[in-house]
């Protein structure tokens, strides 16, 4: 009697023993398809791969140009390959050619700032420590740093530089491999104010802006990440330098306040070209050279558009028109941005076409044969080729 008692408490043990494991078993399954539904969400979200969230041109999805902005400020504007590039105080956004939002994404930061290479986007809070890379679907990956940001640049190969500032050096400078892995840091006792990648990535030029006796200097900085030293450093009295760029002939252009200087690949000075007017807006981003708007604000304002080879010579001059709010160039033409117009030039500054534009333009940006001008509500498209 006691043994068959035995049996079937062994047996009721044995079949609750049964149901906890199911139940183990069930409760993990449902924790694991939990899981997988909170990554999918998280990758549609960040990626936007449906297009939920896109605002295109701000209360909808933008299907051409005009693009409304509904009162969301335009920022800054570029180019990402094809796509044209715009960053509001609020969102970073992608649209074709065509006006459709490629993507649209909240950048939450105060003061925003996006630099861009072929296929992906470098955005940054200016003065707070937090960046991401954007790519066509949305965020890729983003990094918060301690210090504040001052500036950064992306290459082509989706590296990044940033530069910020601590407490015990003027400028830090961190760079980073393409996963943001942190691969190379130099410490400057002077501000950092421009940087360019070099040698697919395997290097970069500074600009380093200091003083002595009284008198602005700047210094061109040519850095070597895998032997983690400088490779030299040049030296420019008398000129505030604003950005440098590594040309296709391996010469680095510099633009400064009062002057633009060339170097060779070794770091030595080649060439200068001091402004005789004031340097009112220039664009350095194109491999052929750097093109200036030089203004003369005497009894009537004359402004001179300067175009300058990637050998840092003086290629050609014209004068311009009296108001000039902004210039882009794509490397083939330039275009101006004066009062509702926009004017296409070739590099040779020839065969000028004149468009009108709305009364309200702020900035523009030539990407090929069309102008896309930034007003206070709306984004306008102008073919310049026809």
């Amino acid at each position: 009697m006691s043994s068959s008692i035995n049996d079937i408490e062994t047996y009721r043990r044995k079949r609750r023993r049964k149901r906890w494991i199911k139940r183990i078993i069930l409760f993990l399954i449902v924790m694991v398809l939990l899981s997988g539904a909170l990554l999918a969400f998280s990758y549609f979200q960040d990626f936007d791969l449906f297009g939920i969230g896109q605002s295109g041109g701000g209360d909808g999805e933008a299907n051409g140009f005009p693009i409304s902005m509904a009162g969301d400020k335009v920022v800054s504007a570029g180019s990402m390959g094809k796509n044209l590039a715009v960053i509001t105080e609020t969102k970073m956004h992608l649209y074709s050619d065509e006006g459709k939002s490629v993507m649209t994404s909240n950048h939450g930061y105060s003061n925003p700032v996006f630099k861009a290479a072929q296929k992906k986007l470098l955005v940054y809070d200016r003065g707070g420590g937090d960046f991401k890379i954007e790519g066509t679907r949305g965020t890729i990956l983003k990094k918060t740093l301690t210090d504040k940001i001052v500036l950064g640049e992306i290459s082509p190969e989706g590296y990044v530089a940033i530069v910020t500032q601590s407490d015990r050096y003027a400028s830090v400078l961190h760079v980073y491999d393409s996963s943001l892995e942190e691969i190379f840091v130099w410490y400057s006792e002077n501000q950092i104010v421009a940087a360019d990648f070099k040698n697919g990535s395997k290097g970069c030029v500074v600009a380093v802006i200091g003083a002595q006796g009284g008198e602005m200097v700047s210094s061109l900085v040519g850095l070597d990440f895998a032997k983690e030293k400088e490779e030299y450093s040049t030296q420019v009295k008398g000129v505030m330098a604003l950005s440098v760029d590594i040309k296709a002939s391996g010469q680095t252009q510099l633009i400064g306040d009062t002057m633009a200087c060339s170097f060779s690949s070794d770091g030595k000075l080649k060439q200068t070209y001091t402004y005789n007017k004031t340097l009112s807006h220039y664009d350095n981003s194109f491999d052929k050279g750097a093109a200036l708007i030089l203004t003369d604000a005497g009894g009537s304002v004359t402004n001179t558009a300067v175009v300058l080879g990637s050998d840092g010579a003086e290629k050609t001059s014209k004068q311009v028109g009296s108001v000039v709010k902004g210039l882009s160039c794509d490397g083939s033409h330039l275009l101006l941005l004066s009062d509702e117009k926009v004017v296409y030039y070739d590099l040779s500054l020839a065969n000028p076409k004149t468009k009108g534009c709305s009364a309200d333009a702020q900035s523009a940006v030539l990407i090929g044969e069309n102008a896309y001008v930034m007003g206070s509500k709306e984004i306008q498209k102008i073919s310049m080729g026809s």
